[in-house]
């Protein structure tokens, strides 16, 4: 016969009336006592009205109202699927289900659900649903704070940092704390090796600290008094018998500790496994929905992580309002990854191409005698021609060859000239514009150039200094791929300053005194500015190009530099 709740002294009226307040229990609190019934405040009638209108107007809410009438075999059968977490939840709803719950003949619910999830049988201290709480749940057994993640399983509690620090007292102290306390006691009473500061041991064995105990301060209170008791009835055959069911206890705890901290590990495992395998299943999703807007595998793998804010929390299906935030979140670091990924493969395809153009013109200028070859630019000055770039910049996926250089190669002579010539005329163009009369770059000392590098070179216009300078810089070839090509030829007016006064110091006219002169010359010069500050420099000679390039490195002016001479004069007249 199926037993229903009128055979087990519970009716539905009960049930109905019950589910109209709110019971008080607070959670981890002994579910063997019964709560108090609080009655909630009544709503005003406007909210009613608008909580019978929505009601209507949306779609209907699911609800227990069915649970009152199904008979009870139903019932625990639906309850036995549930996991022991929620089943505490249902007994804490009201009267009626912490009363059905908490029934024996509700005992195979509690059994079964403890069996899915491998948990150890409670002691004989403890009921099924007040064992499950201690197992599955996370409240404090001391102040009910849900900041209790351990059980202790020789004291089998859960405990919170400040109520281990509050409570527990180490074996040394024991004797401050309780000055009259026989310590024979404590042979007698719970304990623990697991202190406030104790690593937890979900990570090390619950064997490990064993050269230290803690007693929990009211175990200690309740033993003394069991122990008073005992002393006080002059009994010393109960109080032998009580020792005895003290050892039996305590030596039952200890055995209990290894099988509870495996299964503890082996819960923690399987839920991290949990978490892991939810993540992965939202990276998963998330993948598939950047593969479906486009974007290659690879900038997708190097974007995402498990570890990410995005993956790291959340559920395994991305909704779609979900995706709308994370989507502005996460696309561009996959915009960013893939425009570096395309940069890197068409450099590599470019640097290619152009190790081919530098052997090719390496072996062209093999060729010819060397006097001429050494007049001749690096390959660099290659690399922006339209006729090069436009085979150096071709599609990636495009097969590149010597023979697509060949009409390159046919004018190279014709490329070459026009390079030196235009760079020539750029470093004229340059010149201050009342010395811009002259046909082609003069040969005079007096006019200093440097190239626009990141790091210019100091030239002078002397023979073929400007056509062989090969200072490069780079410029985008496409898609961000970059090659270097000959940076141009400037006019320095301040360098040309600091050369018209050294060709004047050395005797020569700056106006046609050539590179040539200055060099046959050989005046030596010393900078004033260094000579007054270091005795090394003092006595440190310079050459007209290295007097140049110290006023390019250090910025002095012309100003500072003395001919070598007339100091070594000067300071002979000195010492005479």
């Amino acid at each position: 016969m199926v037993k229903t709740r009128e055979r087990a002294g519970s009716t539905s009226s009960a049930f109905t009336s019950s589910c109209s307040g709110h019971v008080n229990l607070t959670p981890g609190s002994d579910l063997d006592t019964d709560g108090t019934e609080e009655r909630k405040p009544r709503k005003s009638k406007a909210k009613r009205q608008k909580a019978s209108a929505s009601s209507k107007s949306g779609r209907r809410r699911k609800n227990l109202s069915l649970l009152p009438s199904m008979p009870l075999d139903i019932l625990f059968e639906i309850l036995g699927h549930l996991p022991p977490e929620d089943i505490l939840s249902i007994a804490r709803t009201n009267k009626l289900f912490r009363k059905t719950l908490l029934a024996p003949s509700a005992k195979t619910v509690w059994i079964t659900a403890r069996s899915v999830s491998g948990a150890p049988d409670p002691p004989s201290d403890f009921t099924e649903a007040r064992w499950a709480s201690l197992l599955f749940e996370k409240t404090c057994s001391s102040c009910g704070t849900r900041q209790a993640p351990y059980v202790d399983w020789r004291l089998r509690k859960r405990l919170c940092g400040p109520c281990k620090k509050k409570h527990l007292i180490y074996r040394p102290r024991v004797k401050k704390e309780y000055p009259g306390l026989d310590l024979q006691i404590l042979e007698f009473t719970f304990y623990t090796h697991i202190g406030p500061s104790t690593p937890q041991p979900v990570t090390h064995g619950p064997c490990e600290y064993t050269g230290t105990r803690y007693y929990w301060d009211e175990h200690l209170q309740s033993t003394e008094r069991e122990w008073k008791g005992l002393i006080a009835g002059g009994s010393h055959m109960a109080l032998e018998n009580w020792k005895k069911s003290r050892k039996v206890m305590i030596d039952e705890r200890n055995r209990m500790v290894e099988p509870c901290w495996k299964w503890m590990c082996n819960i923690e495992k399987e839920k991290k496994m949990i978490i892991e395998n939810t993540r992965q299943k939202r990276l998963d999703a998330l993948k598939q929905r950047f593969s479906d807007l486009g974007y290659e595998p690879g900038d997708i793998e190097a974007a995402l992580s498990i570890q990410a804010d995005s993956t790291f929390n959340g559920t395994p299906n991305v909704t779609d309002a979900a995706w709308a935030r994370l989507r502005t979140i996460l696309e561009p670091t996959i915009q960013q990854l893939r425009d570096w990924r395309i940069v890197e493969e068409t450099q590599e395809v470019v640097d290619e191409r152009a190790a081919l153009l530098a052997r090719l013109y390496n072996d062209y200028l093999s060729k010819l005698p060397l006097e001429k070859s050494s007049q001749y630019p690096t390959v660099e000055y290659l690399h922006d021609k339209p006729e090069i770039l436009g085979v150096i910049g071709a599609r990636k996926d495009a097969s590149i060859s010597e023979k697509d250089f060949e009409p390159a190669f046919d004018k190279i002579e014709e490329l070459i000239r026009s390079y030196q010539t235009e760079r020539r005329q750029h470093a004229l163009a340059s010149l201050p514009q009342s010395e811009q009369h002259h046909s082609h770059l003069p040969d005079l000392a007096r006019y200093v150039f440097h190239c626009d590098g990141d790091d210019p070179d100091l030239l002078l216009s002397e023979g073929s200094a400007l056509d062989s300078h090969s200072c490069p810089r780079l410029f985008e070839v496409q898609c961000g791929a970059s090659l270097p090509t000959l940076c141009k030829i400037v006019y320095s007016p301040t360098l040309s300053e600091t050369s018209e006064a050294l060709i004047a110091l050395a005797g020569l006219d700056p106006a046609t005194a050539t590179v040539e002169d200055m060099d046959k010359k050989g005046s030596c010069f010393v900078c004033a500015a260094c000579s007054s500050v270091s005795f090394y420099f003092a006595n440190c000679t310079l050459s007209w190009r290295g007097s140049l390039s110290h006023s390019r490195l250090n910025g002095m002016s012309h100003r500072e530099f003395r001919l070598y001479q007339e100091v070594i004069d000067s300071s002979m007249d000195s010492v005479e």
